[in-house]
């Protein structure tokens, strides 16, 4: 276990943590309350190791570390132990391009066929802006397995057609991962150097992020974490194989620690300063960090280039959330305080999502988010089932399916058919055995329903996308 604070506390504190048991000489008086969340969520999801981190004023306040880096060997988690963070490296590619826009090299409303003309007509109107800020209209997909040179990324998106196209630009907020890789693929070419090379030289080491990394054979070098799983008898495991695709770098694929997180962190609250030093352009921070298309289900929810940008209690929040086999992480920022909070967990669970809230409210009494509201579930009148019976395309290109039986409504896909009940005037519930669904429903002017919104993608309902 590792601990790191930068505070003048007095009192002798010691760490409820599942790790060996550490006592300091000094410590935040709130540090214990900390420790007993983290240790509380660690028993209930069977979290092998976590990081924690809190920036503050761009200074590091806060570092604490639990629990192994793989169960195999017992190797501890250190501050320095790089986790994959997946998908917060969208924030990374989205600050990347914010930079090459500020320097003229990269036009973010142009089409992004200027910078890859090769690209099928079907794709190449798409502009950056839109890749970064997932209204695009572009299909979703996962690749965890894949090569590693970076020859991979441009030779992937080269091979864009209109299979990629899930509904028409600028519609809707719909998370795309091949949307991201394009972008960083953008960046690429018109900087004329590789993905990787541009992110190094723009942005990890200015930050001095000097162990953060693309490469897995780099990783494997250093103090680094396995991912874990559940096997199918319910026992936690060692993720095999590690996740490597390079094809894929722009989306998801840095490895970094929490302590580098909120680094990068401090950076974008700070409009680019960092030690009081320069270390990003102030325009590029801001349009990294701006408001965008609206995130459907929550009132304030907008995206930024690859960040949530939300107004909570009155207060910005910033966040991004990362996911990779047997790995997540979360970064949450409070830019009007200079605060954020980090965490990385080398399993599945969703606690460093739900948190780094916690750690700042406990640390910093930031306003929590209003508790969601009980809804009622209805089948609904005979008028309301009509609106949702039809085919709808999810983002992979699958095909589901609603419709009316005994007088209720019935969802099908690659499982089903589930039960569908109405749940205020604006969304669904989709009743699986294993878990209840939401989705929020998203209508045209003519107020019928042309969307379903759920897990940050949205569901095309096929008789609106042929209008």
């Amino acid at each position: 276990m590792r601990l790191v604070f930068f505070l003048p506390f007095a009192l002798l504190v010691s760490t409820g943590a599942p790790t060996n048991e550490v006592h300091v000489a000094e410590g935040p008086t709130w540090a214990s309350e900390v420790d007993a969340q983290i240790a509380q969520a660690m028993a209930r999801d069977a979290i092998p190791g976590v990081q924690l981190a809190i920036a503050e004023n761009g200074k590091l306040i806060y570092s604490k570390t639990y629990g192994v880096a793989d169960i195999e060997t017992g190797r501890k988690v250190t501050g320095e132990t790089l986790f994959h963070v997946g998908s917060v490296t969208k924030a990374f590619t989205g600050l990347l391009l914010a930079q090459l826009a500020a320097e003229g090299k990269v036009d973010l409303k142009a089409p992004i066929s200027r910078y890859v003309p090769e690209l099928d007509a079907s794709v190449g109107g798409a502009t950056t802006h839109q890749l970064l800020t997932h209204s695009a209209g572009w299909a979703d997909a996962t690749n965890f397995s894949g090569r590693s040179d970076d020859a991979a990324l441009g030779e992937s998106m080269l091979k864009a057609s209109d299979t990629w196209i899930h509904t028409a630009p600028g519609r809707v907020f719909s998370y795309s991962n091949p949307g991201f890789s394009m972008a960083g693929y953008v960046a690429e070419r018109a900087a004329g150097k590789p993905f990787v090379q541009l992110m190094d030289e723009y942005l990890l080491s200015k930050i001095s992020l000097d162990h953060a990394t693309f490469r897995p054979a780099i990783a494997m070098t250093r103090e680094f974490s396995l991912g874990h799983v559940k096997d199918a008898q319910g026992r936690v495991v060692v993720q095999r194989p590690m996740s490597v695709n390079a094809a894929d770098n722009p989306a998801g694929f840095l490895y970094m620690s929490a302590e580098d997180l909120v680094r990068f962190c401090s950076v974008l609250m700070q409009g680019g300063m960092l030690d009081g030093q320069r270390v990003v352009s102030e325009k590029a921070t801001a349009i990294a960090t701006s408001r965008n298309i609206a995130i459907p289900g929550t009132p304030d929810n907008r995206s930024g280039y690859g960040l949530q940008i939300d107004i909570v209690g009155g207060e910005r929040v910033w966040r991004k959330s990362g996911g990779m086999q047997g790995f997540i992480s979360h970064i949450s920022m409070w830019p009007d305080r200079k605060l954020a909070v980090a965490i990385s967990v080398n399993n599945e669970s969703a606690m460093p999502i739900s948190h780094t809230d916690v750690v700042a409210q406990v640390a910093r009494q930031v306003a929590q988010a209003p508790a969601p509201v009980a809804r009622v579930e209805r089948i609904g009148t005979p008028e309301e089932r009509r609106e949702f019976v039809g085919r709808y395309r999810a983002p992979g290109g699958t095909i589901v399916e609603i419709f009316e039986a005994d007088g209720a409504l019935q969802f099908r896909g690659k499982r089903g058919p589930f039960p569908v009940f109405l749940v205020g005037d604006d969304r669904i519930v989709i009743k699986q055995p294993d878990r209840a669904m939401e989705s929020v429903v998203l209508r045209d002017a003519q107020g019928k329903v042309e969307f379903m919104h759920a897990q940050s993608r949205a569901v095309v309902k096929l008789e609106a996308a042929q209008r």
